[in-house]
């Protein structure tokens, strides 16, 4: 009969010991969570930091985080605070207080104004001063040109 650990030789036997210790079964899964966090925050940097700034200017406007209630939960709401007189959003029709409805999170949004330079892109928004629950309010669809990065 065919025994798999009798049939490896002592520094086989050894080697796979010390691939299969109990610290290193703990330690590989930690190392791997560690890095996709450390992934996941470089991008959240890269995305608002680097990218964000710069097509915020591009297109003259000015972004936070407000929360509201939606669908009677508490959500961080991608609000326009301010637009530039003869800028792109602004010549789009967007107007200061506009809540962006689209599900996306800061690195989503500008994931997608980035990815779209040089092309048009679509968004929908509802005005903060309308009364309700954002989801419930008549939604306008902005469509612009994304220009290319100056």
């Amino acid at each position: 009969m065919y025994h798999p650990e009798t049939s490896l030789n002592s520094a086989d036997r050894s080697t796979k010991r010390r691939l299969l210790t109990p610290a290193r079964l703990v330690l590989y899964p930690t190392l791997a969570v560690i890095l996709l966090c450390a992934w996941g925050i470089h991008s959240m940097f890269y995305w608002q930091g680097k990218i964000g700034g710069p097509l915020e200017e591009d297109l003259g406007f000015r972004m936070r985080g407000r929360y509201i209630q939606v669908d009677g939960k508490r959500v961080e709401a991608l609000t326009i605070t301010s637009v530039r007189s003869g800028g792109v959003f602004e010549q789009a029709g967007f107007r200061p207080g506009d809540i962006i409805v689209d599900d996306l999170d800061f690195c989503q949004f500008y994931k997608k104004l980035e990815r779209a330079r040089g092309t048009r892109c679509r968004l929908n928004v509802v005005s903060w001063q309308d009364s309700g629950d954002p989801g419930a309010r008549a939604a306008r669809l902005i469509e612009f040109s994304v220009p290319e990065r100056s």
